[in-house]
């Protein structure tokens, strides 16, 4: 039995309220985000711990900069889905869906590499029904 247009946008709807949803959660945690993707946390350098540099040398590394970067990545890309749908347009739909199919396989070895395999394996299943629906959408 066929998937009606009207299913199929609907459904492409749904994935850009995942991708929000991704965004969500990388503002409320992203010592998360960070922590999945292996990003590890320093704290300010003090002038004795950097052996006498000055105080314009210290450095302080901010967790939330890579939390924050992907959230957007993830909020550019249900917006833009989301816009393509609201408008019908269900073929450039399946198209942006399917070009994220790159940055999902990044964020999956990135997961992987960190020894997160629950998340990786979850990430891998979310791809698949995710890249199932571009296909489908691009007809």
């Amino acid at each position: 039995m066929p998937i009606s247009t009207t299913n199929l946008n609907t459904i492409g709807l749904g994935v850009a309220a995942l991708f929000a949803g991704f965004s969500i959660i990388g503002i409320a945690n992203p010592r998360k985000v960070d922590d999945l993707f292996g990003v590890t946390h320093e704290s300010s350098l003090n002038t004795a711990e950097a052996g006498g540099a000055t105080a314009a040398a210290t450095r302080t590394i901010d967790y939330t900069t890579l939390g924050v970067l992907v959230c957007g990545r993830d909020l550019t890309i249900a917006v833009a889905i989301y816009c393509l749908g609201r408008a019908g347009r269900n073929k450039e739909m399946g198209t942006v869906i399917l070009s994220t199919m790159c940055v999902a396989i990044l964020d999956i070895w990135l997961a992987w590499r960190n020894k997160k395999y629950p998340e990786a394996l979850v990430a891998s299943l979310g791809t698949v029904a995710v890249a199932m629906v571009g296909v489908k959408l691009r007809g």
